[in-house]
């Protein structure tokens, strides 16, 4: 079982998401590339617990005087 541990850890992580919201955040694309490397939505998955080929949500901070927080 000691080589399999990648795996294990990818189907935890697919399976925490769920199937069916995994399926909506992947919207056509796949978590491994075409030549077996981590796509953007594997590594966004294992970060932030969403599948999402993006990194912004959306959401721009900014203080009372309209200054962009980072």
């Amino acid at each position: 079982m000691k080589e399999n541990g990648v795996i294990v850890f990818l189907y935890s992580l697919m399976l925490s998401r769920t199937l069916k919201k995994l399926i909506d955040d992947l919207d056509h694309t796949r978590l491994v590339g075409e030549r077996d490397e981590s796509t953007i939505e594997m590594v966004t998955l294992a970060l932030t617990g969403r599948a999402l080929h993006y990194f912004h949500n959306g959401v721009i901070d900014v203080d009372s005087n309209g200054n962009l927080m980072v």
